[in-house]
């Protein structure tokens, strides 16, 4: 059953994740609490947001962040865009990050150029963006893949499948809100994360933000690799487990909760 509704919320049928959710919840949920099922269902038909619809990701580049950057469609792979100015880039991969793929002019112009005041960086601002817009009509065939309207910086949604690291955060997000009632959903959910996972645009060096967002996606991979070693370790699946933890050790070698887990199942 969980990996059933697994493959569901991979293939975006949510209403049919919805519905085996609740078959579960009315029969298994003791009367006292079946009162919460309305309200995990609410929370799930919220953050199950994977890949789109196949037929809306006609046309559109997936985009692959950890360990590369690189950009494919219809097995085409694009992964060495030529950007004439650093900050064009980076900017780009910011907004990638974000929600929407968009961000606001002072949160943009706070991350390139340390100042939250737009007057004073307006042109360097609209040279970057016209740049982006450039590189991304070049490479991608884009035409208007970056738009400034009403203080936002916008990234064409259209444009994209998706991107790992945003799927990659969402099943992260969906396995920790299961966890407590469904925590076998959980586990396929964390073991399909946990294969994504990389080091984060490694070509691109000494940009605060982003050795942040690292450090925040580390955190998370290792707290799933630590949930699934000892899920496996306490049904007594070693075998399982160890890959986990070894990762875990590789990782957060100096971990001192990583050394009291292993050492509670030898």
């Amino acid at each position: 059953m969980y990996r059933e509704l697994a493959a569901l919320i991979l293939e975006g049928k949510y209403e049919e994740v919805a519905k085996g959710l609740k078959e579960q919840l009315e029969a298994q949920l003791p009367a006292h609490q079946k009162n919460k099922a309305p309200a995990l269902l609410k929370k799930l038909g919220e953050h199950f947001l994977l890949e789109g619809k196949p037929e809306q990701a006609i046309g559109r580049w997936r985009v692959e962040c950890f360990n590369h950057f690189t950009f494919i469609r219809h097995g085409k792979e694009i992964d060495s865009m030529q950007w004439k100015r650093k900050k064009a880039e980076e900017l780009f991969l910011f907004l990638l990050l974000q929600p929407n793929y968009r961000a606001t002019k002072e949160a943009v112009a706070e991350i390139l150029f340390y100042c939250d005041d737009t007057g004073q960086i307006s042109n360097q601002l609209y040279v970057i963006i016209h740049h982006v817009k450039q590189t991304l009509h070049k490479y991608l065939h884009i035409p208007k893949g970056i738009a400034i309207k009403n203080g936002m910086i916008q990234l064409d949604e259209d444009m994209i499948d998706y991107v790992d690291a945003e799927k990659y955060i969402t099943l992260v997000r969906v396995g920790n809100q299961l966890w407590a009632a469904y925590p076998d959903l959980s586990v396929t959910l964390y073991d399909e994360a946990q294969q994504l996972y990389g080091v984060l645009a490694p070509a691109l060096h000494y940009l605060d933000w982003l050795d942040q967002y690292r450090k925040d996606m580390l955190l998370k991979q290792t707290g799933i690799l630590k949930r699934l070693g000892s899920y496996y370790a306490a049904a007594g699946s070693f075998e399982k487990a160890e890959p986990y933890f070894l990762e875990w050790v590789h990782l957060s070698p100096y971990e001192e909760e990583l050394t009291r887990s292993c050492s509670s199942y030898t």
